[in-house]
Parts: structure tokens; sequence; C-alpha cells
């Protein structure tokens, strides 16, 4: 009972907590006052205000560790879709690409970048962003000044710090003054409040024209100067490097577990804390055991080094309403690439076109086309369902609808997008599915 009728400001009633201990769900009712948590317990009351919650699951505010809504903040003080499933707080400043620090000249190259990254449309990017910064302190002042519903936190962005510091040399290797002018800015970043520098050491990340993101193939001095960078700015007290690192869901000149190792170094000789992507391969379904061993081996040692992984199948919808799909980047698809999607539609309902385009083959050297031309890609690619299943085997994917009809993949996939007038969504699931069963999952 509580000691007075006002003891609580509100009383969140009879839900379902999980509390995110890993303890089991209970029935209990949450006392909050002055806008913390006082108690949890059976049956209080003395509350201004109650919300019944039975039937409903009642959980800390979730952190959603990987999101891009770096252009999204500057303008939305909403950040949806984020709020509407219980993120509090959003991290943005991921894979190495964001809007900080920016030179003028430069704006329209991050924008490339954000968009052949992460599908987001350059349109939006280009019409909204208001570009009323050039350094990161100054971006992250207009990210704070305006009020919204949910927190953000930001990191530093390996790939926008290259073009900002090396301008048009980017992709190189940087000179000694360039290295240590980056450095310079990780640490004005850090004591601005950053949570650490990103960077993308992928071939399936490229700019709009093909290219790898500036710093994939960046040396190890380069990391960990960076990551020396990052724990300068702040004392030593905070800070991480986040990477997203060499492919696990196709062969690159450098494996996993090679660049795995390679992080480990960098926390190992600076002091940071490393957080990389563990995403389970389609072509070495057990890769990620191994890399967990070398993690575990190394953390015993003194080493900072954590694995973020997603709790289900990775997918990617594709759609001709949505641009992306295993045709937009074929030279026979080019033609009808920019059309309104009915023409879109109408044309590519031409049996002559259609027969050349599942036909043809993609000429570019890197970028996320490439899965398109993995031997397991289609065995991976399924209709998306109603309802949305999850967890699809090998009978629902293309390769297995291709093969009871007597066709290619290609063409099941082809007549797939066209449905419901190009609206259709099919999926690939990308990572974390390799042998289509929850355990790996689980032991991740």
């Amino acid at each position: 009972m509580s000691l007075d009728h006002h003891d609580f400001d509100l009383i969140i009633a009879g839900g379902s907590v999980v509390d995110g201990t890993g303890a089991a769900a209970r029935r209990a009712d949450i006392g909050v006052r002055n806008g913390l948590i006082a108690e949890i317990g059976q049956r209080l009351d003395g509350e201004r205000e109650r919300i019944d919650a039975s039937g409903m699951l009642v959980t800390p505010g979730f952190v959603d560790v990987h999101t891009h809504f770096d252009a999204q903040v500057t303008w939305d003080d909403r950040v949806e879709p984020a709020v509407w499933h219980g993120v509090t707080t959003a991290v943005i400043g991921n894979c190495g690409v964001g809007f900080a620090p920016a030179k003028p000249e430069s704006r329209a190259t991050l924008i490339d970048m954000m968009a052949s990254v992460e599908d987001i449309p350059s349109e939006s990017m280009h019409a909204a962003l208001p570009w009323s910064w050039e350094s990161y302190p100054e971006f992250l002042d207009v990210v704070d000044s305006t009020p919204r519903t949910i927190n953000i936190a930001s990191m530093i962005t390996h790939a926008t710090l290259r073009t900002y510091v090396m301008g048009e040399r980017r992709a190189e290797k940087p000179t000694v003054a360039e290295l240590q002018r980056m450095a310079e800015l990780v640490r004005e970043g850090m004591r601005a409040g950053a949570v650490g520098l990103s960077m993308s050491r992928t071939v399936l990340h490229t700019t709009g024209n093909g290219q790898v993101l500036p710093g994939t193939f960046a040396e190890e001095e380069e990391l960990v100067t960076l990551a020396r960078a990052v724990r300068e700015g702040c004392g030593g007290k905070r800070g991480i490097l986040e990477v997203s690192p060499a492919s696990t869901t196709f062969p690159e000149p450098v494996s996993l577990t090679d660049d795995v190792d390679m992080l480990i170094n960098v926390s190992q000789k600076s002091g940071c804390p490393v957080v990389f992507s563990l995403l389970q391969s389609n072509h070495e379904p057990l890769e990620y055991e191994t890399v967990l061993a070398h993690v575990a081996a190394a953390n015993a040692t003194g080493a900072k080094v954590y694995a973020e992984v997603a709790t289900r199948p990775v997918v990617i919808m594709m759609s001709l309403e949505g641009g992306f799909h295993p045709f937009s980047s074929l030279p026979s698809f080019a033609a009808v690439r920019h059309l309104p999607l009915a023409d879109r539609v109408a044309a590519l309902r031409n049996p002559e076109l259609r027969q050349r385009i599942v036909r043809d083959k993609d000429p570019n050297p890197a970028g996320l086309h490439l899965v398109f031309a993995d031997a397991e890609f289609w065995s991976q690619v399924f209709p998306l369902g109603t309802p949305l299943n999850y967890y699809p085997q090998y009978e629902n994917s293309f390769a297995a609808e291709a093969q009871r009809k007597g066709v290619t993949p290609q063409e099941i996939a082809y007549d797939a997008l066209l449905e419901d007038d190009g609206k259709a969504l099919i999926t690939y699931a990308v990572t974390n599915w390799a042998r289509r069963n929850r355990t790996d999952l689980h032991r991740m």
C-alpha cells in the first residue's frame, strides 16, 4: 500500500512487466513519482493518474542502436516510425555515413552516399535538409534545438570525416596531416556530445556511382588513431568505435574473421571499445562461432570488443514501386527505370523486354546488387506473404517455385514484382537465416 493518497503521480496497473533483466514476465503495477519509477508491486494505489495496462506488455523503452534518421531528425520532432514501436532512444550516424562536418560543396556527395547505402530518397534530403551547420558540434546543436518525442544519440561518421578533410582524395590513404586533422575533429565531436565514431568496411556499401565508401579499406593505423581520439575527446570516460565489418553476406577481399581480428587489435592498442555488426553469412553459416570465439579470447586478455546481433532474420523488402529489386541495376532495365510506376509496369509487361531483363547480367563491381549474383540468392528470396512470415522455409522460396514450374527464379521474381500493379513486395533474407532455423539466432 502507498503511504498517502497522492504518493504516486501515476500508476501503470495490471500489465505484464518485462523488465529487461532477463527475468520472466510478471503481472505487476508500476508506481511513478516525479517522473521516475518508485515502486513495482502488487495492487498499488494512491495515485493522481492511473493507466490500465491489463493484457499489455510493459517494458523499459527500447534503445534502437542502429538507425539512419540523420536527416529526418533535423525536421521531424516525432521520429516516426521508431516512436511507434516503443523506441525511446535512437542512435544515428551508423555505417560511417552522415551529414557533419560538411562543406557546402560536399553536401550533394554526402546525400548521395546516404541515399545509396540506405536507400533513402535523395529528393527528400535535398528538399528538406536545412544545412544550417558546417561543424559536427553545430549539427548537434540543430538536433538538440527541437523538442522531440524520443532521445537521439549521435555518432561521428568516418566517410563524412574523410570527405570533409580530404575532398576529392577521400578514397585514398590519408597523409599524416590529414589523419591528424580527422583525429582533431573526432575529439571535437566527442567533447560536443557524440557517443562515438562509426565506419563501414564492406563493399556492399557504395556511393551512387558504384564506388565503395571512403575508408572502406582504411588501414589499422588509421583506425587506431581515430579510436584513440574517441577516448581522448572525453577523457577516456566513454565512446565507442562502431563498425560495419567486411560483409558476412558476400565474399570480399577481407574475410569477416580477419576483419574482426583487426578490430580486436584496434581495441587493444587504443583502449576504445569496438562494437561490430555480427550477421550470419549465407556462404559461411557457422563463421559466427569462430568470430565469437576470437572475441571471447581477446576480451579475456583486456580487449573490449562486442558483437551486435539482430534477433530475427534480416530481410530486404523489394518492389518495383520502391525502386530496389533484382533487376534495378541491369542495363536492360535502364530504359524504364525512371518512368512513372504505371508506365513502368506497362512497359515491363512486354514479353520481349521481359526476356531481355531476366537473361541480363549486372556489370557493377561493388554494391548491394552483388548479392543478386550469389548462387544462394534465390533460395533466400520469398514473397512477402499475408500475414508476414518472418521465418520462411525453402519450399516458400523463388528457387523452389522455379524448380516446381520448370522456369528460372528470375522469371518467378519478375512476374511477382508485377503483381498488384507493381506494388507487390518480395523479401530477401540477406543474413541470419542461412540454415533456416532459429537455433543459430539464439546461439548468436
